[in-house]
Formats: structure tokens, C-alpha cells, sequence
């Protein structure tokens, strides 16, 4: 059996913390009348044995965005640096598994490979365009590419195997 993660905690700058799995309720009761605050360190328990993850603050604002992912059998992390690889999978104990970058190859357009690209966070899920088939998980990212005349920034939500790490297709999410 794979490992799993198990009563993940969050930990906020102003000392607040709670219980992944808390209700809305509960949550808005937790938090009202408190400035927003944060995110800090993650807390999990996996295998019997307790793990954490620092989340640094820079500018009041954390430097990445963390999600457990669906199966609870580790996280997504997106960092804020404004890269093509600013995607990672972690496992179960918080541990880099595959490092992801923009797969502009999957957009079918005519892309430099020059372009600023960057994974924005969580998306979706959306519709497979050659397809029809309901996506199941998937990322977000921006492409923002410049010609003589253009400035042009898309959207595209990328379809991802989370186990394999590996991304099946896109679509273009502009709006």
C-alpha cells in the first residue's frame, strides 16, 4: 500500500492552525474578525509518524501555494517565481518526486520557446477538446508571448497524470 496523508494540519503567520479537514462553518467561526494571515508550515501525520513543512513568507505573502492531492497520496506545490518549472510533486512525506514544466508543446499553437510561461495553480477540471472527456485533475498556467505588433497572454488548463507526472493535453482557458 502506498503511503497516505493523514490528519494535515495548517498553520497560519498569526498563530491560528487547523485541521485540513474542518467544515466551512467551522472555519468561518475560526477566522472571523481576523486579518487574513499567511500560511506558514503544514503539518501531516503519514506512515505513524509526523511530518511538516515549512512555507516561507516573503513581502507578508507565502512563497508557494500547497494543495494535498486528491488521493491524499502527497501534495501539489506551486512557488510564486514566475518559471516554466514552477510546479512540483511532493510525496507523502513532503519530499520533492517530480519536478513539472509548462508543456507549451501540448497548446498546438506556434509558441516560443522564449515565451515567459508559468503554472498559475489548480484548474479545472475541463472538457478534453479532441475528445469530449471530462478531464479529472489539472493545472492552470499562463504563456505570455510578444511578436513587433502583439502582446498576447493565454490561459491554458493542462490535463495531468499526478501519479506518472506526466500531462495528456490542453486546452485554452482564455477568457
Amino acid at each position: 500500500m502506498s503511503a497516505i496523508i493523514m490528519k494535515l494540519r495548517r498553520h497560519f503567520l498569526d498563530g491560528l492552525s487547523f485541521d485540513d479537514d474542518i467544515s466551512l462553518g467551522e472555519k468561518s467561526k475560526l477566522i472571523q474578525f481576523r486579518a487574513p494571515s499567511p500560511l506558514v508550515k503544514l503539518t501531516w501525520v503519514c506512515d505513524d509518524k509526523l511530518f511538516s513543512l515549512d512555507i516561507n513568507v516573503k513581502g507578508g505573502k507565502p512563497t508557494k501555494s500547497i494543495s494535498k492531492l486528491p488521493d491524499s497520496s502527497g501534495f501539489i506545490c506551486f512557488e510564486k517565481d514566475y518559471k516554466p518549472d514552477n510546479c512540483v510533486l511532493l510525496d507523502a512525506y513532503g519530499k520533492e518526486r517530480i519536478r513539472l514544466t509548462v508543456p507549451w508543446e501540448l497548446t498546438g499553437r506556434d509558441i516560443s520557446q522564449n515565451a515567459k510561461m508559468f503554472f498559475v495553480g489548480m484548474g479545472g477540471p475541463f472538457d478534453d477538446p479532441t475528445t469530449g472527456q471530462k478531464g479529472k485533475f489539472g493545472v492552470s498556467a499562463c504563456i505570455e508571448s510578444a511578436d513587433d505588433y502583439f502582446f498576447i497572454a493565454t490561459d491554458y488548463y493542462f490535463e495531468l497524470d499526478y501519479h506518472a507526472g506526466k500531462f495528456l493535453w490542453a486546452k485554452d482557458i482564455r477568457i
